[in-house]
């Protein structure tokens, strides 16, 4: 059964798509499209370095992927991943193995939520 069609709320949620406009009018739609294709396959391995740093809940290794993520989305209008990396960042230190856990699961589903919102509107 194919996933329900994505609402403006969900779209608003995940997507800046004032931000995605001006990069396709600035380097155009095949070149947003390259890059956010590496960004999704996670050419960087920062999605994969933060994700793990996050399941062993070692706050002293989220930081630099966690900054690397937020301006590599913020960069693509990836608002619900920005969002995220953003306060993985900012609180890494404070954060216990239970909000560790949390936040990889809540990482994920805003990576695949954002990825599915890509493919249904023809970016991705």
């Amino acid at each position: 059964m194919p996933p329900p069609p994505a609402s403006a709320c969900d779209i608003a949620a995940h997507l800046d798509m004032g931000l995605i406009g001006r990069v396709c009018t600035s380097i155009g739609l095949p070149a947003y499209r390259s890059v956010l294709a590496s960004f999704l396959a996670d050419a960087s391995g920062h999605q994969a370095a933060l994700l793990a740093a996050l399941e062993r809940a070692d706050v002293a290794a989220l930081r630099q992927p966690a900054h690397a993520l937020k301006g590599a989305s913020a960069s693509l209008g990836l608002a619900a991943v920005r969002a995220i990396t953003e306060r993985l960042e900012r609180d890494a230190e404070h954060l216990d193995p239970g909000a560790c856990a949390e936040a990889a699961a809540l990482l994920r589903a805003r990576l695949q939520a954002t990825r599915n919102l890509l493919q249904r509107m023809g970016l991705a």
